[in-house]
């Protein structure tokens, strides 16, 4: 039978305590392993001590910070990888013409050449999912993934057979913006995968290109997106709040400030937002969602409730090695709002991309003619662009909505004079 003691030692090891005189929760958690330990020797039930401290030790992170973790040597390797934007894919080059997607480019000493892809196969599925229909970036979406998986492609040769193959994943730097796309009706579609050190520039130049082109909104997707650039962050913000005004700072367990950002002295950005948000925007694109909902304006966040993990924790290696991911600051936006990682930031507009909606497809209205006009060309190529993505056509619904009241990012602009 182990012995008493030794769960006292596991609760002393993990709560770093000396059993203080004072009550504390730290000492009720050591009475309370204590009375644990003696029921169980007494009825003579027998544990694995490492099982047991490990327990001890994952219980006390979750009870203090519900979404910590005690982090295995891979889950410290990618986490600082999200941090740092890099990116596991399955390098390979695709086109698609025509809704058909087909390999473009196979690089030299690759997985992809070891799996024996050729120039011009035809890609019929990846992952056992047709891919038929879909655009080139959400093929490419389905590139990405964990480090240890590889990507089975279904493909078809120029002889028409067909056959499968499995493309390792290999790492990759990801820059910040993904995607920047010009919808039809004026709009335009900026996809970032996080926000990463000297990334703002582009971000703020493709921002402000558009805007002085005149379109009419930008839904800006950070789903997914990471990083921990809480300057390029508060750069981004700054294009939607007033200049030099407080965006967000960041306080220690005792409410004292750390750091306080605040916005540039640059014109704002005058064209409104959508923000499309889930569950995996996390670290400075998270802090750059924050201040959209509490230090902005002109900006709308749809989507799902973020992951509660604003660049608030920390990798905390114990004296064993072992590494804790916990909160050890909080973020604060200027209208006094704090995650501590306990909540994520819960948009305007909560839109599951699970869920089937259903689709209305109305006719033309041709007024008697069988002549369509370009505007109703645009609106139905808008409506093929978004139909398969919940979140980005209520973005866009929402942003046609303003543009027919005339409205813009930093208020209503003046209609023209006939």
């Amino acid at each position: 039978m182990r012995s008493i003691g030794l769960i006292i030692t596991l609760a002393l090891l993990t709560a770093g305590l000396a059993c203080a005189q004072e009550p504390s929760p730290s000492n009720a958690v050591v009475r309370s392993l204590d009375e644990v330990a003696r029921v169980l020797q007494k009825y003579d039930l027998t544990y694995d001590p490492a099982v047991a401290e490990k327990a001890v030790v994952e219980a006390l992170v979750q009870a203090a910070d519900p979404y910590g973790m005690v982090l295995s040597e891979d889950e410290t390797a990618r986490v600082r990888e999200e941090r740092t934007g890099v990116f596991h894919v399955a390098d390979v080059g695709l086109a698609v013409t025509d809704g058909v997607a087909r390999v473009s480019e196979v690089k030299k000493d690759t997985p992809a050449e070891e799996a024996g892809l050729q120039v011009g196969e035809e890609v019929q599925e990846i992952d056992k999912g047709v891919v038929a229909g879909l655009r080139l970036t959400e093929i490419e979406e389905l590139l990405r993934g964990p480090a240890d998986e590889a990507v089975l492609f279904k493909v078809q040769g120029t002889n028409g057979v067909a056959r499968t193959a499995e493309v390792k994943r290999t790492p990759r730097q990801a820059g910040a913006i993904q995607t920047a796309e010009d919808l039809p009706l004026g709009l335009c579609y900026l996809r970032l995968n996080g926000l990463y050190e000297r990334c703002s520039k582009d971000i703020i130049l493709t921002l402000r290109g558009w805007a002085q082109l005149g379109r009419s909104g930008v839904v800006l997707d950070l789903r997914g997106a990471n990083g921990m650039a809480l300057k390029s962050a508060a750069e981004v913000a700054s294009l939607f709040a007033e200049p030099n005004s407080m965006l967000f700072k960041f306080q220690d367990g005792q409410a004292q400030e750390l750091d306080v950002f605040k916005a540039t002295s640059g014109t704002p950005l005058d064209m409104p937002a959508m923000a499309l948000v889930d569950e995996a925007t996390s670290g400075a694109a998270e802090v750059l969602v924050a201040a959209f909902a509490g230090s902005t304006r002109g900006v709308m966040l749809i989507g799902l409730e973020t992951a509660a993990d604003p660049a608030i924790r920390e990798i905390v290696e114990l004296s064993d090695g072992r590494k804790l991911y916990i909160v050890t600051k909080r973020l604060v936006t200027a209208n006094g709002t704090v995650y501590d990682g306990r909540e994520g930031v819960t948009p305007a507009l909560v839109v599951d991309a699970t869920q089937v909606e259903p689709e209305f497809e109305p006719e033309p209205v041709t007024s008697g003619k069988m002549v369509i006009s370009d505007e109703e060309k645009q609106h139905g190529q808008l409506r093929e662009r978004v139909r398969r993505d919940p979140a980005l056509r209520r973005a866009v619904d929402v942003l046609l909505g303003l543009k027919a009241l005339n409205i813009r990012g930093t208020g209503r602009v003046q209609n023209p004079v006939p």
